[in-house]
Order: structure tokens, then C-alpha cells, then sequence
């Protein structure tokens, strides 16, 4: 008996057993049939790299996840990397429909995506799902967008002991596992309450771990997590924006078209925030580097005011001129 660990959200869309064999068929594949990253799916409008993740989400693409579909970590690494080199790209978005997936390596690709937002907002779009392992990722950018209709959270961990030794006996096999003397928890027997409890223990500092990246990326308390962020539920709409699981309702549309929200650095190697970015930084950074936003505005302070009432919701655009007010 194996413990297969996942990240998943209710699957609407795909049978639970079908989302739970597809999720430990593609771990237990290993790199024997990896292949390689899909194509990318990445595209640009308006200055805004949309990087799709939908379906089942894994580490590595396969032929299984080929056939039923879903987005692995190494597709998401190289857009991310994309978007984050091309000058043309100003902002990025997730645009997220996904139960979950997979436990290994969505923390490191939270963190990837958290160190990121230093260099360009990055933004998440919840369309229908954004459940456990897409959440985590939605969690780690600047800003998170969901429909009305949305479905987010589904924060914890999931762990499947295939237990099929009645089967066995039944068919007249018998598998004896000789398990070194050194490594009794090599192979804990959920049947026994010792066992059992090796392999919760597992799973809870699995959880503790998604929790805590949450806190971070969100800048919230642990406690809040676990007490207001659905406990292991998910909220939909606005309500995940009330708990302050998401920032507000809204549409792709609105994503994609909206300046972004300004970046923020990332956290030290020793865990601790860096100083804030100030708005009068970020926007000095840019006028450095883009000179399309020096044709538009006639001086850094003009560029600067504009940012700051943009982000209150105080400007619009209206026939080529910056107003302000409502």
C-alpha cells in the first residue's frame, strides 16, 4: 500500500475517481514517460500575458495527462519566464479553471510566482474553479479576480491508501513485504491506529505547509487561514471575498484591462518580508524602463499621481484623457 498525496478540489467537471486515478497514475509514472513541457498556451492582449491553467493540474506533462487533458508545473514555468522577459509584457494573468492536482512541486512554483510579482503584477482570474493546488497558485499574485460564480479554496490535503488485500486474498495472492528493521514507518498499516496515525501526522505537515504559504502570500494570520478561509470547504464569490480569500468580483475582461496591481517585493531567503515598494519606486522603475509610458505622460510626477489615483479608483480613461474623480 502506497500513500498518494493530492492537492484537489471537488472535480465538477470529471469524476472524482477519474481526477484520483489520473493524479496517482501520472505521480506513480515517475520520469520513465515524461515528456516534454506542452506548447505553450500563452498569448498576449493589451500588454497582458495570459497563462492558462485548467483542468487537473501535475508536475510534468504525460501521455495521460495529454489524453484527459490539464496543466502541468514545467508548462507554467516557461510561460511564467516568458512573460517575465518580454519587454512587450506589462502585466501577467492567471486565468484559473482547476480543481487541483498534484502535491509535488506547486509549493515551489507558488514561491516562483510570489517572487515574481517584484517584477511585474501578476494577477489570477477564477472563472469556475480555483480549488487546493490552484488556489495555491492564485494566492501567490498580487491580486485575485473571481466571477461571481466562482469556487475557491479547498485549502488542505488529501491522502489515498489503496488497500486491496482482500481482493487479493480472494484471488489467491499473497505479497509479503519484508520492511528493514531500521524503518518501521516505512510502511504503516492504516488498518492499525499506530499506523494510521504515521500517516496523518504526513498529511497534517503537508497542510501547514499550504496554510502557511497562503498566510505569506495573502499577509494574513495562520489562524485566519485555518478559521475563515473555508476550512478545507470552498466559498464562492463573494463570499471568498468577504472572508478576504480573494479582492474582488469581476470579470476576465475587466483583468485584462485594468493597470495591475503595483508589484511587490519578494521575501527574503530568510523568510522575512523586504521593505515595501513604495508606489513612488515602482512607478520610477517603470518610467525608466518603458518608454511608451514616457510618450503618454508628461513627467514621472504626472505618471506617479495618475498610478496612485488608478489603484484608489479614482481616474478613468475617457476619449484619450485621464480624468479624475468618479
Amino acid at each position: 500500500m502506497n500513500l498518494q498525496t493530492e492537492l484537489a478540489g471537488r472535480p465538477w467537471a470529471l469524476h472524482r475517481e477519474t481526477f484520483e486515478s489520473l493524479i496517482r497514475s501520472t505521480n506513480a509514472a515517475g520520469p520513465g514517460i515524461k515528456l516534454p513541457a506542452q506548447p505553450s498556451r500563452k498569448r498576449v492582449e493589451g500588454g497582458v500575458a495570459i497563462i492558462e491553467i485548467a483542468g487537473p493540474i501535475t508536475p510534468r506533462a504525460s501521455i495521460l495527462s495529454m489524453l484527459f487533458g490539464g496543466t502541468d508545473l514545467q508548462t507554467i514555468q516557461y510561460e511564467l519566464d516568458s512573460a517575465l522577459a518580454d519587454s512587450s509584457v506589462k502585466k501577467i494573468m492567471l486565468n484559473i479553471d482547476s480543481p487541483g492536482g498534484a502535491v509535488a512541486g506547486i509549493s515551489e512554483m507558488g514561491d516562483r510566482i510570489y517572487a515574481s510579482r517584484s517584477v511585474k503584477p501578476i494577477e489570477a482570474f477564477v472563472s469556475g474553479m480555483g480549488a487546493s493546488a490552484a488556489y495555491w497558485l492564485a494566492a501567490a499574485t498580487s491580486r485575485i479576480v473571481v466571477s461571481d460564480t466562482a469556487m475557491v479554496g479547498s485549502i488542505g490535503v488529501v491522502g489515498t491508501v489503496v488497500d486491496d488485500r482482500v481482493r487479493q486474498g480472494m484471488e489467491g495472492i499473497i505479497f509479503h513485504e519484508i520492511v528493514s528493521s531500521t524503518a518501521p514507518k516505512k510502511r504503516p498499516d492504516p488498518s492499525t491506529q499506530e499506523g494510521r496515525a504515521v500517516l496523518q501526522d504526513g498529511i497534517d505537515s503537508l497542510a501547514s505547509v499550504f496554510t502557511a504559504k497562503v498566510a505569506t502570500y495573502r499577509g494574513v494570520s495562520e489562524n485566519k487561514v485555518i478559521s475563515d478561509f473555508g476550512q478545507g470547504g470552498v466559498l464562492i464569490g463573494i463570499a471568498a471575498v468577504r472572508a478576504g480569500m480573494a479582492d474582488r468580483i469581476g470579470t476576465f475582461e475587466s483583468v485584462v484591462g485594468s493597470p495591475g496591481a503595483v508589484p511587490v517585493p519578494a521575501v527574503a531567503a530568510t523568510g522575512q518580508p523586504q521593505a515595501a515598494l513604495s508606489v513612488e519606486d515602482s512607478c520610477a522603475a517603470q518610467w525608466r524602463n518603458d518608454p511608451k509610458i514616457r510618450a503618454e505622460f508628461s513627467s514621472l510626477e504626472s505618471f506617479t499621481a495618475y498610478t496612485r489615483a488608478a489603484h484608489a479608483g479614482h481616474a478613468r480613461i475617457t476619449t484619450g484623457r485621464v480624468v479624475s474623480g468618479r
